[in-house]
């Protein structure tokens, strides 16, 4: 359940769909869930815990910067759902509805790519953002993502071409 994180009328609002091409059943398969768990873990370890209780309506009134905290992860989880779900969009939405007398057909391959990389560009902001509120909740700047280099280029200890050196065959 995507709930209280963010809403399925805020996750269809992003893929400009409704309730008939994305129904509330999909939209909260718990994959999802637990899609958005993680990235909100992967933001920052605990942000989850830490937003329910926020809105948690004992922990009412709210001052400014949790107010931000909380608004900044209800757009990121609304955004992190709509790629979830977008990645299989252009297969589960239907290309053609109708009622008998009247319908419209859907192109289902690129106005989807254009959506998703619309959002995926929202999504690095949004993260960006609740890191802002974050800090400026708690004081604490949050480390940046560390990559490790896994690969290193080395050179060959021996010539490939006449054969010398170490580690000739």
């Amino acid at each position: 359940m995507l709930a209280p994180f963010t809403t399925t009328a805020e996750v269809r609002a992003l893929l400009g769909l409704s309730d008939v091409e994305l129904p509330y059943e999909v939209l909260n398969l718990e994959v999802y869930e637990h899609g958005l768990t993680l990235q909100l873990n992967k933001v920052s370890a605990g942000l989850p815990a830490l937003f329910l209780s926020l809105v948690d309506p004992a922990a009412q009134p709210l001052t400014p910067a949790q107010t931000g905290l909380v608004k900044a992860v209800r757009y990121l989880s609304a955004l992190t759902s709509a790629l979830q779900v977008g990645a299989s969009l252009g297969l589960v939405a239907p290309k053609r509805m109708t009622d008998d007398k009247s319908g419209f057909e859907r192109f289902s391959d690129s106005p989807y790519r254009d959506v998703l990389d619309r959002l995926s560009s929202l999504h690095a902001a949004a993260v960006d953002a609740v890191r802002a509120a974050l800090e400026a909740l708690t004081g604490d700047a949050q480390p940046a993502p560390r990559f490790v280099t896994q690969f290193v280029a080395v050179k060959r200890g021996y010539d490939p071409v006449t054969g010398t050196g170490q580690g000739a065959l």
